[in-house]
């Protein structure tokens, strides 16, 4: 694991991070979180709050925005969470700006076709979002445009209930990516 194995300061950028799930399970996963280790969740401004009011810890920061792209991070992280961008592509892009040693993409909607968005309506009619569903190359292409290189990929086993798609835009399950530079 890159945090136990490196010496030195480790920065992680969580984007998508919600009130600070994965803060917690590295911290019960290693017993603490190392003293030189820091993570910033990015998040709306309202869940930011709900994080900064459970995590009173200054190892975990909290922000609205992605930080400025001078800034550099470790590795960044991103939980189901990049479909939901206007543009997953510039959200790459920036993601590589920070020069992480690592880009984990985690339970994101991909497929073998082209990638195209639809409507998420499994939240109820108040809470339809649009939503991507990745296209693997899409993906790849965009992440060697960057300077990273695909090092694992892992279905999950979570399922998209897909029925009513045409065959060429059925996206039954998710995967697990890690994105590493060239």
């Amino acid at each position: 694991m890159l945090i136990t194995s490196r010496r030195g300061p480790v920065r992680i950028l969580d984007f998508g991070g919600a009130a600070g799930l994965d803060f917690g399970n590295i911290a019960a996963s290693l017993g603490a979180i190392p003293q030189d280790v820091s993570y910033v969740v990015v998040d709306t401004p309202g869940t930011c709050e709900v994080g900064r009011t459970i995590w009173q810890n200054e190892k975990i920061a909290f922000a609205s925005e992605l930080p400025p792209e001078s800034e550099r991070f470790d590795i960044v992280y991103a939980y189901s969470s990049l479909q939901y961008l206007d543009d997953f592509r510039e959200g790459l892009r920036k993601f590589a700006a920070y020069r992480p040693e690592a880009i984990l993409l985690c339970h994101h909607p991909v497929h073998f076709g082209k990638s195209f968005v639809r409507c998420q309506s499994n939240m109820g009619a108040a809470l339809e979002v649009p939503q991507w569903v990745f296209g693997f190359d899409d993906l790849t292409e965009a992440m060697l445009a960057d300077g990273y290189h695909l090092g694992f990929r892992e279905w999950t086993t979570a399922e998209y209930n897909v029925d009513n798609y045409e065959d060429d835009y059925k996206a039954g399950r998710t995967a697990n990516l890690m994105f590493v530079p060239r």
